[in-house]
């Protein structure tokens, strides 16, 4: 079986840090939850790194994580369809329009870091809708 190389390894991290900066995620909401955390553990796409701090990360994470490489190779196959920018694939829109019927998918896309701001405006309004809902008319 083909060991990825150094440079195959930087282009398909590149491909990938590209495509989450430029379309906001969209084609990684195509993987599960675990194929996108093999992703962003092996390719680390939202991070900025030289190339040598990515092969050195790389490294790393292949040391630590044997079975990391072969996972993250895998998740980039089933990606790699939607990197392209003219192929239209999973599209997160920034409003969803309401339906009257048919079925809704929601897909997720999992960020290395969460955002405190977006969690916290989250959990403030769960707390005043169940605030609202409890009280009497």
């Amino acid at each position: 079986m083909p060991r990825l190389t150094n440079e195959q390894y930087l282009y398909q991290r590149n491909r990938l840090r590209v495509s989450w900066q430029r379309r906001k995620g969209a084609p990684f909401a195509s993987l599960s939850a675990n194929d996108q955390l093999y992703l962003y553990a092996y390719f680390a796409p939202t991070v900025e790194a030289t190339d040598k701090e990515a092969i050195a990360y790389r490294k790393e994470m292949s040391e630590r994580f044997p079975s990391l490489p072969q996972q993250a190779g895998r998740a980039y196959k089933r990606v790699f369809p939607y990197l392209d920018p003219e192929r239209s694939g999973p599209v997160l829109p920034e409003k969803r329009a309401r339906k009257a019927r048919g079925k809704v998918v929601i897909r997720a896309t999992r960020h290395r870091d969460p955002d405190a701001q977006k969690t916290t405006r989250a959990l403030l309004y769960l707390i005043e809708s169940e605030t609202r809902k409890r009280q009497p008319d």
